[in-house]
């Protein structure tokens, strides 16, 4: 499965490399010894995800000047041998390979920030003129700085535009509305395991989780993360019902949304932290009114691509859920559609 999503997204070379992994672990070589009993939930963990980035990240550090000269990200490339190197590879860093794949994938995929201005662009059509995110499974928190990246749909425009992190209309297949977007008053987030860019160490695992043959990618990381050290955004180490709970979350003023967001964080929470999170949402839920909403705004996997949804309470009876259209896992290919569906 994971294999075709990478051939799925461009990525021939973790294609050819989760061949090799499935022989390896089927014939009970080390991609068994380092996965087997890791997860009761492998697919929903992305285990393979989760060892092909440790193996990168060994890659980009320098250390394995052997496995380094098959990776594109590291001026490599991939030789006939490249089976036996990636093997011998788990061998040699079985340590450091058996700790990663206890790591929770986190690629802080950065173009998935045009979900975002998106969702900032639409908040006026509900009342929100002004807004404070909090972002759940923040990770290393550049998303966080969404606001200073920018965003060309052919027909408006979002963000900064002297970013130097920055989407063209390839980015959508249909647009935003135009008008003004929301002003972001506060930005904050969570996670269980967040990065700090600051260290180089945790810097080159985050990398490591680009696929290395996409180039486009990793430098739009490299940049974001160059704003990120110039503009550093809170993350808290916290489970996303436990963070909520622990601030006050409420708007302060008239026409402010809170916004409570995440991008490719529900699969990985576990039933009990899931209620614990929407429990809590309820909780601030009863207290918005018709100027001063909550939305819970998330962008999730749905197949081939992901749903952008938006439940809002406005202190009705109940909340209303938004289906606000379709986008590629890394960001790509936005749709916006955004009719309002039944709760």
């Amino acid at each position: 499965m994971q294999q075709r999503a990478c051939a799925h997204l461009g990525s021939g070379f973790y294609e050819t490399l989760l061949d090799v992994l499935s022989d390896d672990y089927a014939n009970g070589g080390m991609t068994h010894k380092l996965l087997a009993g890791v997860s009761d939930r492998p697919i929903h963990d992305a285990l393979p995800l989760r060892l092909l980035g440790g193996l990168h990240a060994i890659a980009l550090s320098g250390i394995d000047s052997v496995l380094s000269s098959q990776y594109p990200s590291t001026g490599g490339s991939p030789g006939t041998d490249v089976g036996r190197i990636v093997v011998d590879a788990l061998r040699h860093h079985e340590g450091e390979l058996s700790q990663a794949v206890r790591r929770n994938v986190q690629t802080n995929e950065v173009g998935r920030s045009v979900v975002a201005l998106s969702i900032l662009r639409w908040l006026p059509t509900i009342g929100g003129r002004s807004c404070r995110w909090f972002e759940v499974g923040a990770s290393a928190g550049l998303n966080l700085n969404f606001p200073l990246f920018h965003a060309s749909t052919g027909t408006t425009d979002m963000g900064d535009a002297n970013s130097t992190v920055s989407f063209g209309p390839e980015w959508f297949t249909s647009s935003p509305p135009a008008g003004e977007s929301s002003v972001c008053i506060e930005r904050r987030g969570c996670d269980l395991f967040p990065i700090d860019v600051s260290d180089a160490e945790q810097c080159r695992r985050l990398l490591g989780f680009v696929w290395p043959d996409q180039t486009e990618r990793r430098e739009r990381l490299r940049r974001a993360i160059e704003i990120a050290l110039q503009h550093p955004q809170r993350v808290d180490r916290a489970d996303a019902g436990e963070w909520l709970a622990s601030f006050d979350v409420s708007p302060t003023r008239e026409h402010e949304a809170t916004v409570v967001y995440h991008s490719i964080v529900w699969q990985y929470m576990s039933p009990e932290s899931r209620r614990d999170f929407t429990g809590q949402l309820d909780r601030i839920g009863a207290h918005s009114t018709h100027d001063r909403p909550l939305v819970w705004a998330r962008m999730e996997p749905a197949g081939d691509t992901a749903d952008i949804q938006a439940t809002v309470w406005r202190g009705d009876d109940s909340p209303l859920d938004f289906h606000l259209g379709h986008v590629g896992y890394h960001g790509q290919n936005l749709r916006w559609s955004p009719p309002p569906v039944a709760t």
